[in-house]
Formats: C-alpha cells, structure tokens, sequence
C-alpha cells in the first residue's frame, strides 16, 4: 500500500525545486520574439523583399533633431516604491498642432518637479524647437502631483486643442488660447484627485462636446507620501480593489459635472487605457476598457446610459492588460488590439488580445491567428500604415523594470545582495502559483516579492509588426534602429506632411526615441481633418470609409487616441494600394452620412460636417 504522507512529503520538497528551475527558463525568455503562423516563410521572405526595396526602415534621429528629454521616475513613498515602482513609471507623449498651423507638435510630460515637460514645436516641418516654458506648460508636476498622460482635446470647440493632464494626485485642466496654456483647474467644477492613470474622451450624449473618462489605477490614497501597506491587488486574476473610473459631463465653457452613477461605467478594476467607438458597426457605441490583473470590461451606450456586456466575451479574461488601439485589418469592424504579457508558458501570461465583434455580438480573440500574441511585457502600441503598402501595421512596446536608475540605490543594493538572478523569477513564479491554488491574496505589498524583479530584469526590445495582407502580421524589427529599452507610449506623427508617418516613443529609463520613417515618397496615401459642425468639433466617434477600386479602408476617429498614455497625429491617414482616386463615406457621429468621390491622393483635406 503506498505511503500517501510519504509521497506528499517529497512532493512538497521537489515543488520548490521545479519552480526554481521554471524560473530560471523563465527569466531566460527576454519576452519578445513572436512566431509566424499560417503564412510560408517563403511567402514572408518575400513580402519583406518587397517592403525592403521600398525603401521602408525606422532610423532613431531623436539625437539629431535635440530631444533631448530623459524621463525620470516620480518620487512615491519608498516604502510603496520598493514594491510596485515599475508600474508608476510611465512618460506619457501627445502630438498636437499647439498652434494651428497645420505642422504637429510634439508634448512629453515630467515626472518629478525639477525636471520640465518638453513642448516641441515643429518648424513647418524642418526640424523641432523646445517651447514649453513660452507655452506656460512646463512645470506641471509639483511636490504633490505627478505627470502621467497628456490628454488633447477641443473641450470648447473654439478648434483650438486643450489639455487634461493625468496623473498621481489631482489632475489638471489647461485651456489652448493659440498662444500659450492658462489653466482652468480651478473652473471645471470638478475636484479630480483621485489618481488619474490616463483618460479618453467621447461625446456620450450627443450635445456636441466631448465629455471625459478618467481612468484610475490606484485607490484614492497619495503614493507620493502613503505609509500605508494594504495598496495592492486584492487577487492577481480578477482584482476588484483598483480606483473606480468616473465620466465627467461637459457642461461648456470648461466645466464638467460628475455623472458616473448615473450613466454608468463606474469600472472598479485596475485600469490603464480604453478605446471608445461603434466595435460592431450596428450605430451603438462600445466602450472598452483594458484592466490590469484580470478581466477588461466591454460597455454598450444605449439611451443615454452604459451596460455592462462583458459576457459577450468568447474566452474568460484573466490576463494584464495595458493598452487599447483599434486597427483596421480589411473589414468594416475593427480589431481591438489589447497588450498584455507573454512569457512563452502556461503561467497566467498567455500574451495579447486581437478582438474583434462578430454579427452575433459575440466578441472573439484572434490573437494567434494575426500572429500579434507575443512581444513579451507589451506596453502601448501605435497602429498605422509605416511601409505604405495599404495595410496597418503594429508598433508595440516592450519593457519591464528600469533598475532603479534614479532612485533608492541603496535599497536597491541591499536587495540584489539578497536574491540571485535565478532565484529572483523563481521566487516570484513559485509565489505567484502557491497563492493562486490557496487562493491567497494581500493587498499588503509587503507580503509580495518585489515587482523590481519580477519576470525579466533586463531591458526589453520593441515589436514592429508589418501586415501581411490583412492575413497575418510579421515581426520585422530588422527594418529598425530598436535596441533593448523600456518603452512605454508609441505615438505616430507626420511631422512635415508628407504622408510618411514617423514614429516617438517614449521609455522609463532614459531618452526618447524618434524614429524618422524612410520609405520612398508616394501618392500611395491620403489625410483627412474632420471638423464637426451639429457633432463635436473633433469628430470623435466617425467612422471613415475609404474605397479605391476592390480595396476597402476603414478608419474609427478616436481623437489620436492611439494607446497607452498616448495620443498619436489625430488627422486620418490611410495608406493605399496604389495612386488612384478614392471615394469617401463619412459616417458622424450622429449617424449622418457624407460622401466625397473621386478625391484625389497624396495630400490631406480638410473635410468640413455638411448640414
């Protein structure tokens, strides 16, 4: 007869021992490199062929254009640091035409007092000059706020773009007179101080303004001074203990009104970002919201007020996800590109979402089929056409832990003279799986191997994923200057008008990083500003559809809202198949269509709501 206690016992003693060694295997795994599904590899080497004789790469000339911001961390509570500081790091970028005249500029925030944000201003496409401080808005981080994500938008529709600044602490509000920001904080009527991760926008109750959506992280507590322990999750695959989201009403003339309660949509999960849109092209809109440590949310708009359908989900979500971009991959709804983490086990990191809603309202992942499911701890992602062949293409950070480059080197070296690198993932993975099976979870970081070492502790490549005809995307870092960093935002930007989208990135641990776009100049392309009249000035919430033979193109207005704390060019670019005249349908908001035939390519057009 087996003895039972007898096998429990080695049982118990070899368990350990294999998580040490899973660890170990792990932490090799630098979380990075996808694999190619349902295409040849022929097939690839030959599309790759083809975007090479195009002339397509992305060369970093961050260096010589002089941006020359380097992003340090923000000052939390050490004892709050210790544990969870690589998931307070996060230099958020917007582009912006600041001054309306048609040339974007770029805004990369702060994180500490000392150091400004950087506003630069783009010289009618030759080259960038800093202008923060001429523009009133280089000290936005205080002793008692810090700067997360820049937010842009018309919160007057006077065309001018305004500014809500997220972050640790009580958020702000700055209005654009064309010349400099003034801030309106104190006018909105509204005190949000409850640690704004990021936000969007959207005009949920049609009167032609953009409300905002903030989206919390953290419970209402200061990381910038708390002693207090009990800050983290609650359970690591469906927190419910993270800040609840709340939806400002704008009321014109920048006041807001809280009406969270009564429309809904008070997520209480660990927010980083959400997209906004009409995700299965029956006239409701969706609002999707991409939660860390367990399940997203999906919220339908129907009279006035958000439903929860989350149960439309095909597959359970027990994942962290970080960022939300809608890309168009040939059909009239679009795929929601949510990052998350990928480790190459069966550890809780099965890798990224690629949802796209079916006619039956069911909403399924295809992740693996597009083969996007793998670029390690995925961060944001910036979607557009970089090779201008007529398909989107993904660009998506990667990263985790920045070694403390700044801050606490002493505890940091107390703490490496404790752990070794192997033992470091295993301690973590073993952790992590005994507390899933009991079932025990803390909110007292104290009881939770510090997030300083969880995983990787090295620094991570981007992903540039080209599309394959609308089949599969290929991983093609080869056309790139990426190196090993920590990225966070990814935001596109045509900074001299020309249908080439270039690419600036953003990292927790050091300089930005500028990538200038060099594939061959064509009339392969075409831009559009919407201007609403009846609808939000933006056009946030459009839909454009744009048809040049039997190719299809389609086009969701977001307001450049692109990913995580990012906000990319907000004009609508399409690149094309070829050269010849497109027709366009415009779908406003409000369910008015416009139509534009036979648009000539190759420039961008300002395309005014008729009435």
């Amino acid at each position: 007869m087996l003895n039972k206690t007898k096998y429990k016992r080695y049982f118990l003693t070899l368990l350990p021992v294999a998580f040490l060694v899973v660890g170990y295997f792990i932490r090799a795994y630098h979380f990075e490199i996808p694999y190619n599904f349902l295409v040849s590899k022929s097939e690839i080497d030959k599309s790759k062929l083809k975007w090479k004789e195009s002339g397509f790469s992305l060369k970093n000339i961050a260096p010589q254009l002089g941006l020359n911001f380097d992003y340090h961390p923000p000052r939390i509570s050490p004892q709050a640091y210790y544990r969870v500081d690589s998931l307070v790091q996060a230099p958020g970028a917007a582009i912006i035409d600041v001054n309306n005249d048609g040339f974007m500029d770029m805004l990369v925030l702060s994180a500490v007092p000392e150091s400004p944000n950087h506003l630069y201003i783009n010289q009618l496409g030759n080259g960038f000059i800093e202008s923060a401080k001429n523009w009133g808005i280089d000290k936005t981080t205080t002793d008692d706020f810090s700067s997360i994500q820049p937010v842009i938008f018309d919160m007057d529709n006077d065309g001018d773009s305004d500014l809500y600044i997220a972050g640790l602490g009580c958020a702000r509000f700055y209005e654009n007179t064309g010349t400099s920001f003034v801030e309106k904080t104190s006018q909105t009527g509204v005190r949000d101080c409850a640690n704004a991760q990021a936000a969007t926008f959207f005009d949920y109750d049609g009167d032609g303004l953009l409300d905002l959506y903030v989206l919390r992280y953290w419970r209402d507590y200061d990381l910038l001074k708390t002693n207090d322990p009990y800050i983290y999750v609650n359970n690591l695959h469906n927190a419910t203990n993270g800040g609840t989201n709340t939806l400002y009403r704008n009321l014109g003339n920048f006041k807001f009104q809280d009406v969270t309660k009564e429309v809904g949509a008070a997520d209480f999960h660990w927010s980083y970002d959400a997209t906004y849109a009409d995700l299965d092209d029956d006239g409701n809109f969706e609002l999707y919201i991409s939660n860390d440590y367990g399940a997203d949310r999906l919220y339908r708009l129907e009279n006035g007020k958000f439903t929860d359908i989350s149960s439309t989900f095909s597959v359970p979500d027990r994942r962290y996800s970080m960022n939300t971009s809608l890309v168009d991959t040939g059909t009239p709804k679009p795929h929601i590109y949510v990052s998350n983490l990928h480790a190459g086990y069966n550890w809780g990191l099965y890798g990224n979402f690629f949802w796209q809603m079916s006619d039956s309202k069911n909403i399924s992942d295809e992740a693996k089929r597009y083969n996007v499911f793998a670029c390690g701890m995925a961060w944001g992602a910036a979607h557009a056409d970089f090779n201008l062949d007529g398909k989107e293409d993904l660009y998506i950070t990667n990263g985790f832990s920045p070694k403390r480059r700044h801050y606490d080197r002493e505890l940091a070296a107390k703490d490496d003279e404790q752990f070794s690198h192997q033992s470091e993932a295993a301690s973590f993975y073993y952790e992590w799986f005994v507390r899933s099976l009991s079932g025990e979870y803390s909110e007292d970081i104290r009881r939770w191997t510090k997030l300083i070492i969880r995983g990787s502790r090295n620094d991570q490549s981007d992903c540039l994923m080209l599309n394959m005809d609308n089949k599969t995307f290929a991983y093609s870092n080869e056309f790139t200057d990426i190196e090993a960093w920590n990225g966070k935002a990814a935001v596109t930007i045509d900074a001299n008008n020309d249908g080439v989208l270039d690419l600036l990135v953003t990292t927790n641990n050091g300089p930005l990083k500028y990538f200038k776009n060099t594939v061959k100049k064509s009339d392969n392309w075409v831009g559009l500003k919407l201007i609403g009249k009846t609808v939000n000035r933006d056009g946030v919430g459009a839909r454009v559809k744009m048809s040049q033979g039997e190719n299809t193109y389609h086009r969701w207005l977001t307001g450049g809202r692109s990913g995580l704390i990012g906000t990319s060019d907000s004009r609508v670019h399409v690149g094309l198949s070829n050269d010849a005249n497109i027709n366009v349908e415009i779908k406003w908001p409000n369910g008015q269509i416009q139509k534009i035939n036979d648009l000539k390519t190759g420039a961008y057009y300002e395309v005014i709501q008729s009435i």
